[in-house]
């Protein structure tokens, strides 16, 4: 070509090919196709001016428009194979250079770059300490966020929008905004001229971590970084698992990655589950996720984690067997120590549980060996939120009738429903300020949706109850003694109310809330006692004047079991302490919610594909360590959680080989 010889082997042309029309044909198309590579023009005509160096040349070209005049041409010496390839993209082909000639762009002097009468102060950015802005600025020296946020926009306020870089903080801060809206972070882009990471990159900073099916190392190994980040104590990498179902929307999703398709949305369990289908269906069938079965763990020091979850139509007790102490190995090769389980009253859960029993867990005093270390134990904790729901639904169906489902009774007194709708008409009719003002019609007339409230179900067992019933047995003088068991039962309840929302640690084996516990549990144990010898009473009578057997069950569960792993902890750890109020299933409640609303709006019933690509989203918008927010120096130590690749140097885009 212009008598120069080139070699197309480089480009990935055979030496030799089949001499079929078609072979011939292709040749030359992709021969016509082919351009030399000019390299990098200079703005000189001579190449004096140039920087001396060894890896390229310069090369004179005459001018196609102009035969009296030339162009200078810089050229790499070694790496440049002085063709294009024919599916070169349409910007190297209007201007034909090759990738090596264009980074030789560096070696230019001054004379030749187009910011040539700039100053060299004024081309490299200017990179601000934090410590001199907060000098000048003492009103900010505490708020490290704001800090970074002034420090970006000076040193990417004269470079290319290619060259900006971005703190650790301002990325931590844009992903906030982002995962709350993209709409108002794109507002803020655009009305406030700061200058922000786009939200591609955003997005790529958010998914760096795929949320796939089961637990994933990534998601273990940024659970970890994000624990010695906060600066997590020694006792706070022990905690437990919280274990909850989310009902979900059957959806089929085609997902594209790496040039490979595949299937979003079936059962994805384990492989052990996968045999045991086709053990028990005869046959291999794939069925679509309606649940999803998610795992957070919880610290005792408030650190909290989502780490795993699994789609699945529903749970078995062998399968959540498999992924339980599946999930407590790879948590203790990161360091993180399960002392217990906190799940809800489910009838798989409770099967799950009685798998590690050899006899009813309540003889065992919910404690069973740890699978891993024989010497450890693991306590098994039934969510005691979800039991305050249990107690008042049976309190809801007791009232004196012949066809009444329940006829709660305790020492020869009734416990009926009607007790509760009774003195809150006399709170509503009689007193002109309220003594329980949190009392509503919705807490009396209660559908399908009110009954799976929480904070309904307390607040006709907690402490303003009792007051309430206490002054209402006072108004009907002799007839007031019919309200003495409903009494005795909410003063437990409150009781148990008050201890488990309580944010002041547990230290030690002799704290009083322990000894209140105990006492709680004696109350229904004799309960139980007094049923099971009252005389000339039907069994089937019994059963009604009881709650039933699995809401006893997880009361039990809730009050020994905490016990038990509270003072085992102890023994373990000098130092350390458990929080009441931590141990339920309000964190894992939390992250459901935040699925159904925060992220696709008023959304009740996300699809798989929705939930898996949210879960990052969440973690990036709350904090990962539960704290109260009158002690926390949110602006020293950012409590959200930060990027991966913050931590390991990942690249967002990983070069294609």
């Amino acid at each position: 070509m212009g008598s120069t010889e080139f070699d197309v082997t480089q480009l990935g042309c055979p030496v030799q090919i089949p001499l079929t029309r078609a072979n011939v044909l292709a040749f030359i198309h992709t021969v016509c196709n082919i351009l030399p590579c000019h390299g990098t023009p200079l703005n000189d005509k001579s190449s004096g001016n140039v920087s001396p160096n060894t890896s390229y040349t310069v090369e004179i070209w005459a001018n196609s428009t102009d035969e009296n005049s030339t162009n200078n041409y810089v050229r790499s010496k070694k790496n440049c194979i002085r063709l294009l390839a024919a599916k070169c993209s349409s910007n190297f082909r209007a201007a034909p250079r090759c990738h090596t000639c264009l980074n030789l762009s560096k070696y230019l002097t001054k004379a030749h770059s187009p910011t040539s009468n700039i100053t060299k102060e004024a081309v490299q950015p200017r990179k601000p300490d934090i410590d001199s802005l907060s000098l000048k600025h003492p009103e900010l020296a505490d708020n490290i966020k704001l800090l970074s946020l002034l420090q970006s926009q000076i040193s990417n306020s004269s470079v290319a929008i290619t060259q900006r870089r971005y703190d650790t903080q301002v990325i931590s801060l844009c992903l906030q905004i982002m995962t709350r809206s993209r709409h108002a972070y794109q507002d803020l882009k655009e009305a406030s001229g700061l200058i922000l990471p786009s939200i591609r990159l955003l997005t790529m900073y958010k998914n760096i971590v795929e949320q796939d099916p089961g637990i994933q190392e990534k998601a273990l190994l940024w659970m970890k970084c994000e624990a010695d980040r906060l600066d997590i104590p020694d006792f706070g990498h022990g905690g437990g698992i919280i274990l909850d179902e989310m009902a979900i929307q059957k959806d089929l999703i085609f997902e594209k990655k790496g040039g490979f398709q595949k299937l979003i949305g079936f059962v994805n369990i384990s492989p052990e589950h996968v045999a045991t289908d086709i053990l028990m269906k005869g046959k291999s069938q794939q069925t679509l996720a309606e649940h999803v079965q998610q795992l957070i763990f919880l610290g005792d020091s408030g650190f909290r984690w989502p780490f795993a979850h699994y789609p699945c139509s529903h749970m078995d007790a062998y399968d959540t067997y498999t992924i339980f102490w599946e999930a407590v190995c790879k948590l203790q090769r990161y360091g993180f120590w399960v002392h217990y389980c906190c799940m809800d009253g489910g009838s798989q859960n409770r099967s799950f549980m009685k798998m590690h029993f050899l006899q009813n867990p309540r003889i065992e005093r919910f404690l069973s060996t740890h699978i891993l270390d024989p010497m450890r134990t693991l306590a098994w904790i039934m969510d005691i939120k979800h039991g305050f729901k249990k107690i008042r639904n049976g309190v809801l169906v007791s009232y004196n009738g012949v066809q009444s489902i329940k006829k709660l009774a305790l020492d020869d007194k009734l416990i009926l429903w009607s007790h509760w709708k009774a003195a809150y008409n006399w709170d509503v009719n009689e007193n002109p300020m309220r003594m329980h003002y949190k009392l509503k019609d919705e807490h009396f007339e209660l559908d399908g949706p009110l009954k799976m409230r929480n904070q309904l179900a307390e607040d006709v067992l907690d402490v303003n109850m009792l007051h309430l019933m206490q002054a209402y047995k006072s108004s009907l003088g002799s007839r007031g003694k019919d309200l003495d068991s409903t009494i005795q039962l909410i003063s437990n309840t409150s009781t148990l109310i008050k201890i488990f929302s309580d944010t002041r640690p547990i230290k030690t084996s002799a704290d009083r809330r322990l000894q209140e516990l105990v006492t709680v549990a004696n109350f229904f144990i004799h309960r139980e006692k007094w049923v099971e010898t009252s005389k000339n009473t039907l069994p089937a009578d019994k059963r009604r004047m009881l709650l039933s057997e699995e809401c006893r069950d997880d009361i039990m569960s809730s009050i020994i079991g905490f016990k038990q792993m509270v003072e085992n902890r102890l023994k373990q750890s000098k130092h350390g302490y458990i929080i009441p109020g931590n141990v339920n299933s309000d964190v894992v409640e939390n992250l459901f919610c935040q699925h159904r609303t925060k992220v696709n709006g008023a959304n009740s019933n996300p699809t798989y594909a929705q939930y898996r690509k949210d879960t990052n989203t969440i973690i990036l918008g709350q904090t990962s360590k539960r704290t109260s927010r009158s002690n926390a120096n949110t602006n020293s130590l950012p409590l959200k959680a930060l990027p991966l690749n913050t931590y390991t140097g990942e690249p967002l885009r990983k070069k294609k080989c």
